[in-house]
């Protein structure tokens, strides 16, 4: 806007500049169309006063009146010439130019009182009167010469100030027009800099979503309209990416949710008549015998443990929210799973909030579980943080190998287990119910160890019969 701003002030600058130097060139030529006209005037002075003197001169010449009507009209043409040149006069050019009036009728009165009675008789008085005349018109030719040559050189003075003030309007309309270039210039790159270059950014990142990468964001490089457009293009891409996991999680659970209805038709009913089976021979008299059947309902009890989590991860999950103590429910999952080790639980903030009460101690028991079972002799740190007016976040921490960097992308899917006789459902079905919440349950970054956070919104909006 500055740019631009500049720009249109030097536009205007040179319009004025032009202007300007046209009324200078304008005054500087009528200057010099005065002084060539008031030099014509001022020659036809000259040459009127001239032949004046000449129709006297051929009177004295000829001894008669023969031109006397010449003579008359001459006197005529001169005082013409002399109101003509009056207005076109100034100073000591006008003082002259009333000087040679004067000596024009002083020459008049020569000629009407002194020549013109002798000029048939001749004699003295006729010379004398002749001689008084010649020095009258000679006094005014100078006169008329003073002003011609003062004139000329004003006409010449205004010639030269003309040309320079051509060179200097040619001069300063360049200097103008370079500035107007440059400012040109620098309004086109400003513009491509902050306006071509992130809307062509922005386009780009636009196509690239448009064709299904939803990695695609923008770099908001400023704090402006651009800028903010950037923001929330980076939010819609972030909340596409956020829809589509939660879209893809939805169909794998709709079709873990079918094939575990399936299996759970067609096996639990074999397990259950193996499971009888296998505890009638639990009951025999023979120790190795009883051992075995232990073993197959451990097995037995694994593969109904499996189906379970099956169902509980696909079927929809429906809430009973209440009011509750985050921090008391998290001493009392403490309590239940500190047999023969410590887990500490700090709280601080406000930790009471809405959730259901039955799904946040399943999914902190199978966070501690998972804590005792990564670290089994390091402590195990749960902390309830109610400083977010937002949310409470429930961290469980332990000091055990973390998660391995492979494990992590499919951290919370199903199946996706380290453990020797673990199921992989256990964060699957935390991460669902969280969700369900409206919360999230993510891996927290930690020097050592593992850390898993729990946030719960504190007016969750859960989904009404559908699966998170």
């Amino acid at each position: 806007l500055a740019a631009t701003m500049l720009l249109v002030t030097a536009v205007i600058a040179a319009l004025s500049v032009s202007a300007v130097s046209q009324a200078v060139l304008s005054a500087r030529a009528r200057d010099v169309r005065s002084a060539d006209h008031a030099i014509a005037a001022v020659q036809r002075v000259s040459i009127a006063v001239r032949d004046a003197y000449a129709h006297q001169a051929h009177t004295v010449i000829l001894q008669n009146r023969s031109h006397l009507g010449h003579y008359q009209k001459a006197l005529h043409d001169a005082r013409a010439a002399l109101a003509t040149a009056r207005p076109l006069l100034r100073g000591r050019d006008l003082e002259t130019l009333e000087s040679i009036a004067l000596g024009l009728e002083a020459l008049d009165e020569n000629f009407t009182t002194s020549l013109l009675p002798h000029v048939e008789g001749g004699g003295a008085l006729l010379a004398e009167a002749h001689d008084r005349a010649l020095d009258l018109i000679v006094e005014a030719q100078e006169g008329a010469d003073r002003i011609a040559a003062h004139l000329e050189a004003a006409a010449r003075a205004a010639e030269a100030a003309t040309r320079v003030a051509e060179r200097w309007t040619v001069a300063l309309q360049l200097a103008v027009l370079a500035v107007a270039l440059l400012l040109s210039a620098a309004v086109a790159l400003s513009v491509d800099r902050t306006i071509s270059r992130p809307l062509l950014g922005l386009e780009a990142a636009a196509r690239r979503l448009a064709a299904g990468d939803l990695t695609a964001r923008v770099a908001p490089e400023r704090d402006d309209e651009i800028g903010s457009l950037a923001h929330r293009l980076n939010e819609m891409a972030v909340e596409l990416d956020l829809r589509e996991k939660r879209l893809l999680d939805a169909e794998r659970l709709a079709g873990i949710g079918r094939l575990a209805a399936g299996v759970a038709h067609e096996i639990n009913n074999p397990l259950g008549v193996m499971l009888g089976y296998a505890r009638l021979i639990e009951r025999r008299d023979d120790e190795a015998i009883r051992r075995d059947a232990r073993a197959i309902v451990d097995e037995i009890a694994r593969c109904q443990s499996i189906v379970g989590g099956l169902l509980d991860l696909a079927r929809p999950q429906r809430l009973n929210l209440a009011d509750t103590d985050l921090a008391a429910l998290a001493h009392e999952v403490a309590e239940r799973m500190g047999d023969a080790r410590r887990v500490e639980v700090h709280a601080r903030g406000d930790v009471v909030t809405a959730v259901d009460d039955g799904k946040v101690r399943q999914i902190l028991h199978n966070l501690v579980q998972n804590a005792i079972e990564a670290a089994p002799m390091g402590a195990i740190m749960l902390d309830v943080d109610g400083d977010d007016p937002q949310a409470v976040h429930l961290r469980v921490r332990d000091q055990g190998p973390g998660v391995a960097p492979e494990l992590r992308p499919r951290l919370f899917e199903p199946f996706a287990t380290t453990k020797a006789k673990g199921t992989g459902l256990g964060l699957a079905v935390s991460a669902s119910l969280a969700r369900a919440h409206q919360g999230e349950l993510i891996l927290v970054d930690t020097a050592s160890g593992a850390c898993f956070e729990l946030r719960l919104p504190r007016s969750p909006r859960p989904a009404q019969g559908g699966s998170a």
